[in-house]
């Protein structure tokens, strides 16, 4: 009995939710009706056509940047796929491409650019890789982003300013693990 109770205090919140919803529609349509009132005969259609067209045309950039977010997310996965199996080149075409492709502004771009630079680096492509960590503007990336340069730098047989860039990494770095990844890698060639 007591559940009957309970489905029946519910049933009339639901219901006088639905009342106060329908109150507002019906407001709402009178408002409109009284506007439509007040236009030609021409206008009305006018009017619903545009709103139509405005409608179709927010949810069609809606889908399109949805589609397109997915197809980003896509190509991100197969370039993990293609460095794993070692095909270097085509992750970097692929990764251009999606940095090309994302605004600015976009959170992701710094990222894209991040991998990007790896590759590339990993692909003997130097100074592309240096240009590549140049573009991204991300604070809290800055460590890995002077690591990297650092290692750039290395492969260059540069190891004084290599030394600089691990330096400033650390000075930006806060994980313990990666500081001492760093420190390692300046021992290793403050010996040469």
């Amino acid at each position: 009995m007591k559940n009957n109770g309970k489905h029946s205090y519910l049933f009339y919140f639901f219901s006088v939710i639905f009342v106060l919803c329908s109150i507002v529609y019906i407001i709402d349509l009178i408002k409109t009706t009284n506007e439509l009132s007040d236009m030609k005969d021409e206008q009305p259609k006018e009017f619903f056509s545009s709103i139509f067209k405005k409608v179709k045309d927010i949810r069609f950039s809606l889908f399109k940047k949805e589609e397109e977010f997915e197809k980003i997310l896509n190509d991100i996965s197969l370039t993990s796929f293609l460095v794993k199996k070692g095909e270097l080149n085509r992750a970097e075409n692929i990764l251009l491409k999606i940095s090309n492709k994302i605004h600015k502004n976009d959170p992701l771009k710094n990222l894209i650019n991040l991998r990007l630079a790896r590759v590339q680096l990993a692909l003997n492509k130097v100074e592309e890789s240096i240009h590549t960590l140049h573009l991204i503007e991300d604070y809290s990336l800055s460590c890995v982003i002077k690591e990297m340069e650092g290692d750039a730098l290395i492969k260059k047989k540069k190891f004084k300013e290599a030394i600089l860039c691990y330096e400033k990494a650390l000075r930006f770095c806060k994980n313990e693990l990666l500081k001492m990844k760093i420190e390692n890698k300046m021992s290793t060639y403050f010996e040469r």
